[in-house]
């Protein structure tokens, strides 16, 4: 029976995401939603862990900052302007961001009840005014619009169950240009969540290669790349990044049998079928190292 449910579920879920609905509707019911940075609580327990993780010592002074994939809320640019950022960007794949204002206006008074210095909303009037008020850019043109980001002008990169959703195809460019973006002594930062987006299981691994990686898989709502950690780590290290960090969390036993999978899923190793979360820290290979591997 499982073999017939799994295709069925899959099927209706690539039917709702075809509905001429607005994303708004879908992420009212639960359904589809790009994350879960609209809460002040859960926007600075992000950005802290991110922080903890890549400046055990603290931040830079005046430090620039990158969110990939902020999702549903621009709440991290006002949470990095309230630690002391300088200047930020959030890059994202699409025009996702709530355009209300009193949301973020409501974000702003919390985080101010706990003193910290974020930017004063009560005049804004659209969303382009909480955008500059954080000294803020907001590009929705995915890997195009990190092309146009300068060398080295970010101190700190970040994101948060992002990069399991980054196309296979767009993955290593996506890291290339994080690497070219992040400054000398900046840091980049990754928490990816490496269950599927169907069951919180790994469903995702029962669907042979060009299936998945179709266009109309790929743009269901659901989709996931499928790297695995030691594919991960490799693709990074490729793309002239150097991990500083690594840590894990994993199942007790995996919650599909290798079984259901398919191959190569089924035969890879205990660690990348049993790690379900990874959060890695990199930093910009130097650049004579850069040169000597040009060379």
């Amino acid at each position: 029976m499982d073999r017939y449910i799994w295709p069925l579920k899959i099927a209706a879920k690539i039917v709702l995401a075809r509905l001429p609905v607005p994303y708004k509707f879908w992420k009212s019911i639960g359904v589809f939603q790009h994350g879960k940075m609209d809460t002040s609580a859960y926007a600075l327990k992000v950005f802290r862990l991110h922080i903890e993780k890549a400046f055990p010592s603290g931040l830079p002074a005046h430090f620039s900052f990158l969110e990939l994939g902020p999702g549903d809320s621009i709440a991290s640019a006002l949470v990095a302007k309230a630690h002391g950022a300088g200047s930020v960007i959030l890059c994202d794949v699409g025009n996702y961001a709530d355009k209300d204002i009193s949301v973020y206006q409501s974000i702003a008074r919390e985080l101010r009840v706990q003193d910290l210095p974020v930017p004063d909303l009560s005049a804004a009037r659209d969303f382009g005014d909480v955008i500059a008020a954080c000294n803020a850019l907001y590009l929705t043109n995915g890997l195009e619009s990190l092309k146009k980001i300068p060398s080295a002008s970010v101190d700190f990169i970040c994101s948060q169950s992002v990069l399991e959703h980054v196309r296979k195809k767009d993955f290593d460019a996506t890291m290339r240009e994080l690497s070219r973006i992040v400054k000398p002594e900046g840091r980049i930062t990754h928490s990816i969540d490496l269950k599927d987006y169907l069951a919180y299981s790994l469903n995702n691994l029962r669907f042979p290669e060009k299936i998945w990686e179709n266009d109309f898989f790929a743009n269901s709502g659901f989709y996931t790349n499928r790297l695995r950690p030691s594919e991960i780590l490799a693709r990074m290290k490729a793309a002239q990044a150097e991990i500083i960090h690594s840590d894990s969390a994993s199942w007790p036993s995996l919650p599909l049998p290798r079984s259901k999978m398919i191959e190569p899923f089924r035969t890879m190793s205990d660690d990348d079928l049993h790690i379900r979360h990874m959060h890695v820290v990199l930093k910009a290979v130097a650049q004579d190292a850069k040169n000597q591997k040009a060379a």
